[in-house]
């Protein structure tokens, strides 16, 4: 069937949010790299963190994810769910320098706050990035980028909190 069909087929997506899933992510980057030089594919992860009245988050997040849908690049960045409150954007045709720049414009579409009479919560977000550049030529596949991105958002989130932690 391959991957559009997949896709098409809902194989691939996330049943939640209709986003891409992690083995579509992982297809993607390998098509991708087989037409375009691997130094131009970048990963950026974003992880949505709620404040206020966990009993909102559901709400909260799926407001975040119409923000996220429309501001990735669309026909050359993919938007997938990693786990609950994590999600990776797939970045194609990008270079290093530009990375940081495309996750620092995520900041504002993605600070949100929903209240229901008198409950309320709001986002709170972290990024990280990773760009193929950054790693040797046979270690270069989507979960590497992948792991070297949730590194550094772990990393980030320990010294500084929230915010951008690009490389």
């Amino acid at each position: 069937m391959g991957v559009i069909g997949e896709i098409v087929s809902g194989e691939l997506l996330d049943s939640e949010f209709r986003v891409f899933n992690v083995e579509a992510l992982r297809r993607i980057f390998d098509e991708v790299e087989a037409a375009m030089p691997s130094d131009k594919i970048g990963v950026i992860l974003v992880k949505i963190s709620s404040i206020g009245d966990e009993d909102l988050f559901p709400l909260l997040l799926k407001g975040l994810m119409r923000n996220l849908k429309t501001s990735i690049r669309v026909p050359t960045d993919f938007l997938g769910r990693i786990d609950s409150n994590t999600f990776a954007i797939l970045l194609t045709g990008i270079d290093k320098k530009d990375l940081s720049g495309v996750a620092s414009r995520l900041i504002d579409p993605l600070s949100m706050k929903v209240s229901i009479g008198e409950r309320s919560v709001a986002s709170s977000v972290n990024i990280s990035c990773s760009h193929a550049s950054e790693l040797e030529k046979e270690d270069k596949s989507f979960d590497n980028l992948l792991e070297l991105a949730m590194k550094r958002l772990k990393k980030g989130q320990a010294d500084r909190g929230s915010g951008i932690h690009c490389g």
